[in-house]
């Protein structure tokens, strides 16, 4: 099956040049000039891959990042014409998966969606004693209830599972002592509020 490609654009050369690139490739694109265009494209859900622009003429792709966010998981990479830190920082925070700067290379630019793909290929589900993460919803279960965390809560979750499963106890089951004891060690280290943003 084709891996299939959003690429949400607002300068058409560029949205044309990466759409004739990519189909070059065997992939399926779809492409969006606006944030109206490119959030019903992504509500569709049928996307593998989304580069999206962070200034486009109707909104802002940190909003649309931080809508899709409510809802999936889809690896998105980001890219933006200002070289500003700032962007970038914010853009990470929000949950883009990768960042590139204007002007970028083709070649580099097609390295990074392939590498991502390859990660989102990975087994999505983690599981161990009584807790269940689904990476490519963001949603925590334990006994079969809804967590909620942040952002950072979850990725700290997900390095603290990768940890223990490369150390000489891999075999000891993730508790839900242990995963509180991270959060609660995650919201004390940098002064969250408890509860934080759920991830869906």
């Amino acid at each position: 099956m084709a891996v299939r490609i959003a690429i949400i654009e607002d300068d058409e050369a560029l949205r044309d040049g990466l759409r004739l690139a990519f189909e070059l490739d065997g992939w399926e694109v779809a492409s969006a000039g606006t944030m109206r265009e490119g959030n019903r494209l992504l509500m569709e859900g049928n996307c593998d891959l989304a580069i999206l622009d962070c200034n486009l003429p109707d909104g802002s792709g940190f909003d649309m990042i931080k809508k899709l966010r409510e809802f999936s998981r889809l690896p998105v990479l980001m890219l933006t014409a200002r070289n500003s830190e700032i962007d970038e920082i914010r853009g990470l925070e929000l949950g883009v998966d990768d960042f590139m700067k204007k002007p970028f290379s083709l070649a580099v630019l097609k390295a990074r969606a392939r590498k991502m793909l390859k990660k989102e290929s990975q087994p999505s589900l983690l599981s161990s004693g009584d807790v269940t993460v689904d990476l490519k919803t963001g949603e925590v279960l334990r006994d079969s209830e809804r967590v909620s965390l942040s952002n950072t809560e979850l990725r700290l979750l997900v390095f603290y599972w990768n940890t223990q499963a490369g150390s000489s106890q891999k075999n000891r089951s993730l508790t839900v002592s242990g995963m509180q004891t991270e959060i609660l060690w995650t919201r004390t280290r940098w002064q969250l509020p408890y509860g934080g943003c759920a991830s869906k």
